[in-house]
């Protein structure tokens, strides 16, 4: 089974006779609180075109109060998917250092430094399991995750999303906070339209 190109996937974004200006956009809200849930809205909103088109691409900016809506919706969708792993390779790398009086070293931050890379993919797994049923109960009942199906994209699409991931925050990271929003921006349009058309390629 062929997977999606990830260089292919970047180069359609820039075909976009508008892609700075989207992306100027996109760059300057991720730095304003609040103001940001646009663009995870965004998110969403392009989670959807992809979903439909399988056509990668730079969403137009409009219907900002739907924006903001589904930007809410997404946000509980990172703070459950992201967090998560997040939480858990925190917990550990304190274990882990507390346990061993700190003789581990940097040892110890293996659990964190996987936590920080799981993060993204589960990010966009939880989007694509609950692309299209925006039901915001699924957050209050544990019985509605389909803990079998990310265990199976995990495992199938891991390989495929080494490189997008490490890209992604190699562009939060490098350019430091001057930059972050604009890396997170880029980084997350095109990891996670990478990452939604690996997923559905693998439901074939």
């Amino acid at each position: 089974m062929s997977m999606p190109s990830f260089n292919k996937t970047c180069e359609s974004f820039f075909k976009d006779s508008q892609w700075m200006i989207k992306l100027l956009f996109g760059g300057l809200l991720s730095y304003v609180p609040i103001v940001n849930f646009l663009v995870f809205g965004y998110f969403w909103k392009l989670a959807t075109e992809v979903k439909k088109s399988k056509s990668p691409s730079f969403p137009q900016w409009t219907d900002w109060p739907k924006l903001f809506t589904d930007g809410c919706y997404m946000v509980l969708i990172c703070i459950f998917f992201v967090g998560a792993p997040l939480t858990l390779g925190w917990i550990l790398t304190e274990l882990l250092y507390g346990l061993s009086g700190g003789y581990l070293g940097t040892l110890s931050e293996i659990p964190r430094s996987l936590a920080i890379f799981v993060a993204p993919m589960m990010g966009a797994i939880g989007t694509y399991l609950y692309l299209g049923t925006p039901d915001w109960s699924i957050f209050f009942d544990i019985r509605n995750v389909d803990v079998a199906k990310i265990k199976k994209l995990i495992l199938k699409s891991w390989k495929s999303l080494v490189v997008p991931s490490l890209a992604f925050l190699a562009l939060l990271y490098v350019g430091g906070w001057a930059l972050y929003g604009f890396g997170f921006f880029l980084g997350g349009t095109i990891f996670l339209t990478h990452a939604l058309l690996v997923f559905t390629s693998l439901e074939k």
